[in-house]
């Protein structure tokens, strides 16, 4: 047994070594910085940077587009995703989905904004269907209220492959005579879906979610694909903040506003932790 200890403390050690110099280290040494003050070597000011930080307009804008793009982002892939999900389980034909679903996530993030760029330009491919042939106005798709839009399709094409094969595992453990059973006590589809499907997949609903929250907090690096430096006012993220503030040398700055992002991280971590604990998610 103390054998076996340790052979298991041995296989560890380099991964574990990795995690702390490399994740651990780095953190708090980020949460250091951010109470200190650079231009007067390094003082310790405590929480004078991030009173300054929420004070800042700028971050205060950044933080609020961050919420907004995620809500609607996570909100929009969850739905979708199990929708086709659900009708990729109950009609068998459509089965043959789930071998391309997850494609988007093999092509490169340079060929992808290539092919955005080409559709939602001014002149692009989009523009010209709303025009030519629905007789429309061409929208400006690069800034405005309408910037949300080529992101979020973006974000929903490129990864909603996962959730759907997610939900499709979960639908196929749920047992068909229950499903059986309901629709002849009921008759209502809607009613099955309500009571008895989406209680069965909230388990996997969960980790579809924390998926999802993720690479939506990955999207400021297609938004700089697309948009390089200047992106527009209604995608300008907390990323963007945080490199911004590094690379004008302010690290406290930086440092504070990445803080700002770990906890709010970590807020929702703990809360889908409580989640699942409700559910007795093993």
């Amino acid at each position: 047994m103390i054998h076996s200890r340790k052979w298991l403390m041995l296989l560890l050690f380099p991964g574990l070594t990795g995690f702390i110099f490399f994740w651990v280290y780095p953190v708090l040494s980020g949460i250091y910085i951010s109470m200190t003050s650079y231009l007067d070597g390094g003082k310790f000011v405590f929480l004078h940077n991030y009173i300054k930080l929420f004070e800042n307009k700028v971050f205060i804008k950044a933080l609020l587009n961050t919420f907004t793009i995620t809500f609607i982002g996570v909100a929009l892939i969850m739905v979708s995703s199990f929708i086709i999900a659900y009708y990729i389980y109950e009609i068998f034909k459509l089965r043959r989905l789930l071998k391309v679903v997850l494609l988007p996530l093999a092509v490169a993030t340079v060929a992808i904004s290539f092919v955005w760029e080409t559709l939602f330009n001014v002149n692009g491919n989009i523009n010209k269907l709303l025009t030519d042939v629905l007789g429309l106005s061409a929208i400006n798709w690069q800034s405005g209220a309408w910037a949300f839009v080529p992101i979020l399709l973006l974000y929903i094409w490129r990864y909603i492959g996962i959730n759907i094969i997610v939900f499709v595992a979960a639908l196929n453990t749920i047992p068909s005579e229950m499903s059986q059973v309901f629709l002849l006590d009921s008759k209502s589809n809607l009613k099955r879906i309500y009571y008895v499907i989406i209680p069965s997949v909230i388990p996997q609903a969960i980790f579809a979610f924390f998926i999802s929250l993720m690479y939506c907090l990955w999207l400021s690096q297609d938004i700089f694909t697309l948009w390089k430096d200047y992106p527009p006012e209604q995608l300008y993220l907390l990323q963007h903040f945080i490199t911004n503030s590094f690379r004008k040398l302010n690290y406290e700055n930086a440092a504070a506003a990445s803080t700002v992002l770990i906890v709010i991280v970590g807020v929702i971590l703990a809360l889908l932790r409580k989640l699942e604990r409700r559910y007795d998610i093993q």
